[in-house]
């Protein structure tokens, strides 16, 4: 069931609110039809705050990745204790130099602390990006953390 704890941060309560309640109707319909398993329910939210589900499928989207590198880095419910960004909108210099300067930088994944930022998959040949995923304590911290890293890559520009 999904509470207040799992809001991104970047979502309005009032909007969250309503995308969980129809979300989890969703769900329900589908089970109703005999449907069992794992679903992804998509919606975008407008600058007015309104939800627009644009997709629900009965498997897990693109991001099953993301969910393997937290629950193989902190457990299998790493949600009760973590919060998760992933993205792939980092320009960065090529991955031959970027690890080294995380880990000297003490961003990279640090299992005695329980945060730090995983390099997730590398087409810094092709569009010059990589797709990172912050692993933190809280959204402040993950924010934090990714900040820092694009501060870091950013020196790789100049």
């Amino acid at each position: 069931m999904l509470d207040s704890r799992c809001r991104p941060w970047s979502v309005p309560g009032p909007a969250w609110e309503h995308f969980t309640s129809e979300a989890l109707r969703m769900a329900r319909f589908m089970q109703s039809l005999g449907y069992r398993g794992l679903a992804s329910i998509d919606a975008v939210i407008d600058q007015a705050g309104n939800v627009w589900f644009n997709e629900a499928n009965a498997r897990l989207g693109g991001s099953t990745h993301l969910h393997h590198i937290a629950e193989t880095l902190v457990g299998p419910d790493w949600t009760d204790s973590h919060v998760l960004i992933g993205r792939f909108n980092i320009r960065a210099p090529a991955l031959a130099h970027l690890p080294r300067a995380v880990r000297e930088h003490g961003l990279a994944w640090d299992s005695r602390h329980g945060h730090g930022i995983v390099i997730a998959s590398d087409d810094t040949a092709t569009t010059g990006n990589i797709e990172h995923v912050v692993l933190a304590h809280n959204h402040e911290e993950a924010r934090d953390l990714e900040d820092q890293l694009t501060g870091l890559v950013a020196q790789y520009d100049s």
